[in-house]
C-alpha cells in the first residue's frame, strides 16, 4: 500500500542523517586540510576552442542555463514511507583522507538506525525497508584546461577533462585500510528488508565511498550531485511531452555534445525512483566551485599580463570570479524538481562550519528560528571568505573557517545557502 511520507517521519530521517554529521565531527575534529596550490603546466585540450585574441584562454563553451523556477517532473506524488534513495556526494580532493575514513567508520551506525528504526537502542523512526545508496565524487574536471593535476584529461580522469562527471562511483577502493572488499560492485547499493544484511551494505559502502584523494582540487560538489540525478530527457509534466530544450543542461565542449545532459536516466538509471524519498548528503572541507565556464582556471602561462586573471592565484580563481559560477538557486530548484513535492527531498551538508555555531536546539520547522539560526551562522566572522594575507604570491588561499591541531576547512557559504534553500528539509 502506497502512503505519503509523513512530515514527522521525513524529518526523523533527516535527523538520522544529521546524526551522521555529528558523529563525523566527533570522530575527526574539524575537517581536513588545504589542497595546497595547484600548479598548471603547459598544454591544451584539442576538444576546446581557443582564441589568439585572448592569449590562448579557452573560448566560452557550450551555453548552459541557470535553473530558475522549475516545474515538477512527472511522478506519482506518493511514496512508500519506508523507501529512500540516498546519494552521497564525497569530496575526493587531496585533503579528504581523514574525512573519508570517518565517514566509513560511522556509516554502520547510520545503517543500523535506518534499517531498525532504533537510535542508541531506543525506538526513533519507522525502519527503512527499501534503500538505494549511491556515491559520486566532486571531481567534474576542468573542461578545456590542461595540466592541472587531477583536473585535466590525464590518467584516472574522464575523457578531455570531464573528471568523474557525476557518474555513480562503484569501483572497490585500493585503500589498504579498507578490508574485505569484493572485486566489483553494482552501480549503486541496495538494501531490501529480509533480503540483505545491513552490516554487509555498510561494508560495501566503505569499499565504494573511499574514493581516495586524487580528484580535482577545484571541487564542484553541487554540480556533480545535480548531474548525477538530472535526466537527459526532460518531460514536461503539464503536457507529458519531452521538453525542448532541457530545463537544465551542463558544461560541455564541441567534441562531447552528449555531456550537455544529465545522467539520471542513462548511466545512473535505476538509482532514483519516482516514489521514494530523495536524501542527499554532501561531505567536503571546501567551498563549492560549480562553474558554467572554465575560463577562470586558465593557468597563468596561457594568459596575457593584461588579463585580469593573470595576477590571481589559481586557488583563489573561484573567489575572485563568482560571475563564472552557477547561481545556487540552480541546485535548490533542480533537486526539488526531481520530486512531485518539495517534501520528498532532504539535503544534509557535512562541511567546514565552526562546530560551536551548530545549535541542535533550533526548531527547523519554525521559520523564525531557522532563519535566525542561518543569519547568525552566515554573519560569523569565521564564515566570511577573505584571502589569507600571510600566504605568499602564487600560493594564495582563503582564511580557514575551522582550524584544529589536525585539520583545516574553509567557509562553505554557497553550500550553506543551498542547504538553507531546503527550509526545514535541510541541515548543516
Amino acid at each position: 500500500m502506497n502512503r505519503s511520507i509523513s512530515p514527522l517521519r521525513r524529518l526523523r530521517y533527516l535527523s538520522i542523517l544529521a546524526c551522521l554529521a555529528g558523529c563525523f565531527s566527533t570522530t575527526t575534529p574539524g575537517l581536513a586540510g588545504s589542497d595546497g596550490h595547484l600548479q598548471g603546466v603547459p598544454g591544451t585540450d584539442s576538444g576546446t576552442q581557443s582564441s589568439a585574441a585572448d592569449g590562448g584562454t579557452p573560448a566560452p563553451l557550450q551555453p548552459n542555463v541557470d535553473a530558475g523556477p522549475v516545474a515538477k517532473t512527472p511522478s506519482t506524488g506518493k511514496s512508500t514511507s519506508d523507501k529512500i534513495d540516498l546519494l552521497f556526494i564525497v569530496d575526493n580532493s587531496n585533503s579528504m583522507r581523514e574525512e573519508q575514513a570517518a565517514l566509513r567508520k560511522e556509516f554502520p551506525r547510520l545503517m543500523t538506525t535506518l534499517t531498525t528504526g532504533l537510535r542508541d537502542g531506543k525506538p526513533y523512526a519507522a525502519p527503512v525497508k527499501d534503500l538505494h545508496v549511491g556515491v559520486v565524487s566532486v571531481n567534474m574536471g576542468l573542461i578545456g584546461v590542461q595540466g592541472i593535476p587531477g583536473c585535466s584529461g590525464q590518467s584516472g580522469d574522464g575523457p578531455n577533462g570531464f573528471g568523474d562527471d557525476g557518474l555513480l562511483q562503484h569501483k572497490p577502493t585500493q585503500d589498504p585500510g579498507v578490508m574485505g572488499c569484493k572485486s566489483s560492485y553494482p552501480q549503486y547499493l541496495s538494501f531490501i528488508d529480509g533480503q540483505n544484511d545491513p552490516a554487509q551494505v555498510a561494508q560495501d559502502f566503505a569499499c565504494i565511498a573511499t574514493l581516495g584523494t586524487g580528484g580535482c582540487g577545484f571541487e564542484q560538489q553541487l554540480e556533480s550531485g545535480l548531474k548525477a540525478l538530472w535526466p537527459s530527457v526532460d518531460v514536461d509534466p503539464t503536457t507529458g511531452k519531452v521538453s525542448q530544450p532541457n530545463r537544465i543542461t551542463f558544461l560541455s565542449d564541441t567534441a562531447n555534445p552528449e555531456e550537455t545532459f544529465g545522467h539520471g536516466d542513462k548511466e545512473n538509471k535505476g538509482f532514483l525512483r519516482s516514489d521514494s524519498l530523495l536524501a542527499v548528503v554532501l561531505v567536503t572541507d571546501e567551498e563549492d566551485c560549480s562553474s558554467k565556464t572554465t575560463v577562470h582556471f586558465t593557468p597563468q602561462q596561457f594568459l596575457q599580463p593584461s588579463d585580469p586573471l593573470y595576477n590571481q592565484d589559481l586557488n583563489l580563481r573561484c573567489f575572485y570570479n563568482p560571475q563564472n559560477l552557477y547561481a545556487v538557486q540552480r541546485y535548490v530548484a533542480g533537486l526539488k524538481a526531481l520530486r512531485s513535492s518539495d517534501e520528498l527531498v532532504v539535503f544534509s551538508s557535512i562541511v567546514g562550519v565552526p562546530g560551536d555555531l551548530i545549535d541542535s536546539s533550533v526548531d527547523f520547522g519554525n521559520d523564525t528560528q531557522r532563519n535566525a539560526y542561518y543569519d547568525k551562522l552566515m554573519a560569523d566572522a569565521r564564515m566570511q571568505q577573505r584571502p589569507d594575507p600571510t600566504r605568499i604570491a602564487g600560493d594564495g588561499n582563503l582564511i580557514p573557517s575551522c582550524v584544529t591541531a589536525t585539520s583545516t576547512a574553509y567557509a562553505p557559504r554557497r553550500i550553506v545557502d543551498v542547504t538553507r534553500g531546503f527550509g526545514k528539509n535541510g541541515r548543516v
